[in-house]
């Protein structure tokens, strides 16, 4: 067996752990012909170990590292208290716990997160903060396509006003289009606040807010088609 000598007062390892004495064959600690030692660790506690667990590596610390490592694999890489890991789990949440009140509107109609994101908040976390405008205040994270995934090349950094244009028809809505509803006995077409016009079928309504999407370069809103014209 491999004999080590430390000295009193030596620094062991990069840990900071410190050996200050060895236990003679007349201390309690002596236990079974093996030697027995008195370390200080780098965060400052004391701890009592055979010298040659220490000396050859084996045990780094008084038990703080890996407490410290088993801590940082839990945390995901300690971002579990950054704001993006909660919207990470809020996300998975509305996508596959069909007890979220959020399911409906996510999971239920098929959306779907990229399939390392789901298992991996680094790669997510790397990908979201290399989007242009991270870090912009005022920006919350948005799906380009309000019909797509979480996916790369789906999501930006963007107002919450952008959002809410981005948004798909309301449940209540009686035209099939955004921005289009019933009026006496026709139909009337809005974007923003401002009323477009009114109109005989629900597909002339659209199409006046399409158009005036298009005309205006109003970045944000989407173009929708157009099923049938009468």
């Amino acid at each position: 067996m491999k004999k080590y000598f430390l000295k009193e007062g030596m620094v062991v390892n990069k840990m900071g752990v410190v050996f200050l004495k060895e236990y003679t064959i007349h201390d309690s600690e002596f236990i079974d012909g093996r030697r027995i030692s008195l370390f200080k660790c780098g965060c400052g506690n004391l701890f009592k170990t055979r010298l040659d667990e220490v000396a050859s590596g084996r045990t780094v610390s008084c038990g703080c590292y890996c407490i410290k490592r088993t801590k940082e694999k839990h945390t995901i890489h300690g971002l579990s208290y950054n704001l993006l890991y909660k919207s990470w789990i809020a996300i998975k949440e509305r996508l596959f716990n069909s007890n979220s009140t959020s399911y409906e509107n996510y999971g239920k109609r098929g959306l779907n997160m990229f399939p390392p994101w789901q298992v991996d908040f680094q790669l997510f976390y790397d990908y979201v903060t290399a989007l242009p405008r991270y870090g912009e205040k005022g920006l919350t994270l948005d799906r380009i396509n309000n019909d797509g995934n979480y996916e790369p090349g789906n999501l930006r950094w963007t107002t919450r006003n952008i959002q809410n244009r981005n948004m798909r028809k309301k449940k209540n809505n009686t035209s099939g289009y955004t921005g289009v509803s019933i009026f006496r006995n026709g139909w009337q077409s809005f974007i923003g606040g401002k009323h477009l016009g009114h109109f005989k079928t629900r597909e002339q309504g659209v199409i006046a807010r399409n158009n005036y999407i298009i005309e205006h370069n109003l970045i944000g809103y989407k173009i929708q088609e157009v099923n049938q014209c009468q």
